[in-house]
């Protein structure tokens, strides 16, 4: 369950990716480790917006960052944020419940499968993706 390159990292990315702001956010994966119930993780996210003619409006990226975090424990993460403040947006956070949830979730329903299938995480979340009409 771990790398950048897991279904769970790549769940992770794409719910970050989701609160990018501007025409050109994204949301990457630098550091994700899981060993037993503990999580180690740095995600980016980068709000950017371009206008027609070239001129930056913002850009801001930050950090989703969790160091030792217990999987087991989420509600004590509940008042955990990591906001980043977007010119002309305002404020975007993420709390550290949201992105133990979707690792949990994403845990179980890998534990579900009982069938071995012989392709690569990246072929996986494309499949996915395309189930989803992404």
């Amino acid at each position: 369950m771990s790398g950048c390159n897991s279904l769970v990292a790549q769940e992770v990315v794409n719910y970050l990716k989701g609160l990018a702001a501007g025409n050109e956010g994204n949301a990457w994966c630098e550091k994700f480790e899981a060993s037993g119930t503990v999580a180690n993780f740095l995600f980016k996210i980068r709000c950017r917006h371009v206008i027609c003619s070239g001129i930056v409006l913002y850009d801001v990226t930050g950090d989703v960052k969790g160091d030792s975090i217990d999987l087991t424990r989420p509600d004590s993460y509940t008042d955990v944020k990591i906001c980043f403040e977007i010119k002309h947006v305002g404020k975007i956070c993420v709390s550290i419940k949201e992105i133990i949830y979707i690792i949990l979730s994403v845990a179980k329903d890998a534990r579900a499968f009982a069938l071995e299938i012989d392709l690569s995480d990246d072929d996986i979340g494309r499949l996915i993706k395309a189930a989803k009409g992404e």
